[in-house]
């Protein structure tokens, strides 16, 4: 900070129209992201398709009880193709402090996809696990 008052009142006044400034960006990303969500229609539906439709309904859900931290994060790396370098710098983080964002956000939208309600019988994925695979015959040592 600088010691003289005016050069300091100066430099806060530029602290805080950077601060102002990105949180209208934050604010512009969120809105345009919930644009584009919500302009993804569903498609025509055959019956073939329904299963389809129903993990897109509850991927829906599952979206809008993510956190908007979450969303966006999803939204830079999923619905704007970029890399974890590039995406950092949009947020203003390190590329490592991206990747642990978007780890976390992975699992929470996981997490709120496994705690929905299943919109049909059909649309839950089966609950088996891989078979174990057989012993093997143990021949005794010569």
């Amino acid at each position: 900070m600088p010691a003289d008052p005016d050069d300091a009142r100066a430099w806060l006044f530029g602290i805080a129209r950077h601060v102002m400034l990105n949180h209208r960006r934050g604010d512009e990303r969120r809105t345009a992201l919930a644009v584009r969500v919500a302009q993804v229609g569903p498609p025509l539906v055959t019956d073939e398709d329904a299963d389809l439709v129903a993990h897109r309904v509850d991927l829906g859900r599952a979206w809008q009880r993510l956190s908007a931290t979450h969303q966006e994060t999803l939204a830079l790396t999923v619905l704007d193709g970029l890399d974890a370098p590039r995406a950092a710098r949009v947020l203003g983080i390190s590329a490592v402090a991206y990747r642990l964002r978007l780890s976390r956000a992975r699992r929470a939208l996981r997490a709120h996809l496994d705690h929905l309600p299943a919109s049909s019988p059909t649309t839950a994925p089966p609950a088996t696990t891989p078979p174990a695979p057989a012993p093997r015959e143990r021949t005794p040592a010569p």
